[in-house]
């Protein structure tokens, strides 16, 4: 007969020096503290998640630097450690954790827990981490201990490793995200939030707008070279948010705005350029594209996203190198996405050809494509394989959407 371990409502942390060792822009004191924030929203269990910090008795007060954030709002954090109740789980400021990790790692791995009252001693301390440094050697599957500040910069690097995310279109993948990374690392060295830097660099699509609007071989392949670079930047936004926990609606609004504005620019600029060389009906295709985008943009989100598949949605799309089976296309999909090519009949063509679709058609392939055919001189084609994906693609969600509206 198995027992099932009590639900998890409270962490005791152990906190030592390496409270203020600073990986990816947040000290492990303040990393942790948001890792069981986060764990607590995406808890199920009912009841209220708390947090017991338990400094090692050694450290002087100047050492123990309070931390407090307006993020903090699920769990009720305290350094009483009276509140401390027995089977809370045991952690330490030596631990890295990333995102989502408390909920990934419970599962598959017993932490200790408290077995009797918390005293302020150092004996105390000590025994609590002497269980938690053999739960390490021994069953810490996927988690990462930080022995000394040495560790620290590879720690940091396999950490923003991940800091992708699942929709990353195969350019990115591969080469997007590998430059944006070494970026990032920087920046988060500084208090650049992520919309302020999306902000800030979006003075490179206006740089590639009045490059465009040249016309000759050189403007074309100046924009589109800038428009590429673009692109890798506008990745780093999003691996400031993911690795400070500063991810926010708003933020996703403002980005998603200016690279819809951006897209605009381009296909304008674009157009009025190869007018100059090719004739004015150019300029009308620039100005019709732009047209569907804008018009694309608004019917998806006038739609309220439908999420299929979703016990996909934590499943990786690529497995030894290849898209996996038929859970790969719900995580590569944003969610205002899904609804189209759930009810478009795009899925008739199967799902894995579906898949390909997608990543073909995704802005980070489309614009490392577009920087090629500026390479060759085939400007011209980059508008009209722009206004024929969108104009398909708008077509897909305005099918979507009538279908849906009638089922």
């Amino acid at each position: 007969m198995t027992t099932e371990s009590p639900p998890v409502r409270q962490f005791v942390l152990l906190a030592d020096d390496s409270a203020h060792w600073r990986i990816a822009g947040l000290t492990q004191l303040e990393r942790i503290l948001l890792a069981v924030s986060e764990f607590a929203g995406l808890a199920e269990s009912e009841g209220e998640v708390s947090a017991v910090l338990f400094w090692k008795p050694e450290m002087l007060p100047s050492q123990r630097r309070a931390f407090t954030d307006a993020r903090l709002t699920r769990i009720t954090f305290t350094e009483s450690l009276a509140d401390a109740r027995r089977d809370a789980i045991v952690l330490s400021t030596r631990f890295f954790i990333g995102r989502n990790g408390i909920a990934e790692v419970l599962p598959s791995a017993q932490f200790p827990r408290v077995e009797e009252p918390i005293a302020n001693s150092l004996e105390c301390w000590n025994k609590l981490a002497r269980n938690l440094e053999a739960f390490r050697k021994d069953k810490a599957q996927g988690s990462v201990y930080l022995t000394a500040i040495a560790d620290l910069p590879e720690c940091e690097k396999r950490f923003l490793r991940g800091a992708g995310k699942s929709q990353d279109g195969l350019v990115s993948r591969f080469l997007n995200r590998p430059v944006s990374r070494v970026l990032t690392r920087f920046l988060l060295r500084f208090p650049i939030s992520p919309t302020g830097w999306t902000i800030a660099i979006f003075v490179l699509p206006l740089a590639a707008f009045f490059f465009l609007l040249r016309g000759d071989y050189i403007g074309l392949l100046t924009g589109a070279f800038i428009f590429q670079v673009y692109s890798i930047l506008d990745g780093c936004d999003g691996e400031i948010a993911r690795a400070k926990y500063l991810e926010s609606a708003r933020g996703g609004r403002i980005d998603d705005f200016l690279d819809m504005l951006g897209s605009l620019f381009f296909v304008v600029g674009l157009g009025i350029g190869l007018s100059r060389a090719h004739g004015v009906l150019y300029q009308w295709e620039g100005i019709a594209c732009a047209a569907v985008i804008l018009l694309n943009e608004m019917v998806l989100r006038l739609s309220r996203p439908q999420s299929p598949l979703p016990s996909a949605e934590r499943i990786p799309p690529w497995r030894d190198g290849v898209p996996t089976g038929s859970s790969s296309l719900a995580p590569v999909l944003y969610p205002r996405h899904r609804d189209m090519i759930q009810n478009s009949g795009l899925l008739m063509l199967g799902e894995r050809n579906a898949w390909w679709i997608v990543q073909f058609t995704k802005r980070d392939v489309a614009v490392f494509c577009f920087l090629l055919l500026a390479l060759a001189n085939l400007g011209p084609w980059i508008l009209h394989l722009w206004i024929t994906v969108s104009t398909v693609t708008l077509a897909l969600t305005i099918r979507a959407r009538v279908r849906r509206g009638g089922s």
